[in-house]
Parts: C-alpha cells; sequence; structure tokens
C-alpha cells in the first residue's frame, strides 16, 4: 500500500472505482448487451430467412417462366396443327365444291344437248311432215286427182322414211 501512496493513489478510491465499475459493467452487460445482442441475431435471423425466401422464390419464379414458356410452345404447336387441318379441311371443301360444279355444269350441258337434240329432232320432223305436205299438195296437182286419205298418209310416211 505505500507503493500505491507513493505513486499518488487512494487506494480506497481504487477499490472504489473497481467496484464502480464492476457494478456498471454488470449492469450495462445484463441491460444493454444481452438485450443488444439477442434483437442482432433476431435481426440477423430475419434477414437469413428473408435471403432464402427470396431464393426460393425466385426459383419458384424461374420454374413458372420455363412452365409457361413449354404451355406457350405447346399451345403455338396446337394452334399451328388446328390451323393446318383447318386450311387442309377448307382445301378438302372447295375441291368438293368445285367437282360438284363440275359435275352439275356438265350435267346442264348434258341436258341441254339432250334437249337441243330433242328439239333439232321435233324440228326435223316438223320440216318433214311439212315437206311431205308440200310434196303431196304438189303430187296432188301433179296427179290431179285426190288421193284418199290413207294412202296420202302411206305415201308420206314412205317418203319420209326414204329421206
Amino acid at each position: 500500500m505505500e507503493l500505491f501512496e507513493k505513486l499518488g493513489i487512494d487506494w480506497r478510491l481504487l477499490i472504489a472505482q473497481l467496484v464502480n465499475f464492476a457494478i456498471l459493467f454488470t449492469a450495462l452487460t445484463l441491460l444493454l448487451y444481452k438485450p443488444l445482442l439477442s434483437v442482432i441475431e433476431k435481426r440477423q435471423k430475419k434477414i437469413a430467412d428473408s435471403l432464402k425466401d427470396a431464393e426460393r422464390i425466385g426459383e419458384e419464379l424461374r420454374s413458372t417462366e420455363e412452365k409457361s414458356r413449354a404451355a406457350l410452345s405447346e399451345a403455338r404447336a396446337e394452334a399451328s396443327k388446328i390451323l393446318s387441318s383447318a386450311q387442309a379441311a377448307a382445301e378438302e371443301v372447295r375441291s368438293s365444291a368445285v367437282e360438284k360444279a363440275r359435275g352439275e355444269v356438265a350435267a346442264i350441258i348434258a341436258g341441254g344437248k339432250s334437249q337441243l337434240a330433242a328439239e333439232r329432232d321435233a324440228m326435223v320432223g316438223e320440216v318433214r311432215a311439212a315437206a311431205a305436205e308440200l310434196i303431196a299438195s304438189a303430187a296432188e296437182k301433179v296427179i290431179a286427182e285426190k288421193m284418199s286419205s290413207a294412202k296420202d298418209k302411206q305415201l308420206i310416211e314412205k317418203v319420209v322414211k326414204e329421206s
């Protein structure tokens, strides 16, 4: 203790300061340091959890984007198939309509030809009948005798058959 007195240190004051320091250190440790460490640890845990969640959400986002791209690609492929099918069906319907129209045109032409042939035959028959009457009339004048109508018809039919 003499040593402390030679250095000018009061040993009672030093002990009082050490006790005050110990009390202050204990009080700060219990009241400030431990709660502060607890808050910091909770904060670090919360940040770590948030980083894990952000990483998980990022992976889910990438996975969802890949799924949506795949679904979009599949939808485009399906749309292409449907479009091709629709084009093929339209081409088939068009071909069928063209063939049907050609058939109808051919039927109309055939009907027209047969009608023309019938009309021509009717006209030829009328011309022959008129010619036969004209011939009969001329022959009647030439012969100067009136033939009977039965004989007249026979003669006309004979002339028509020969012509």
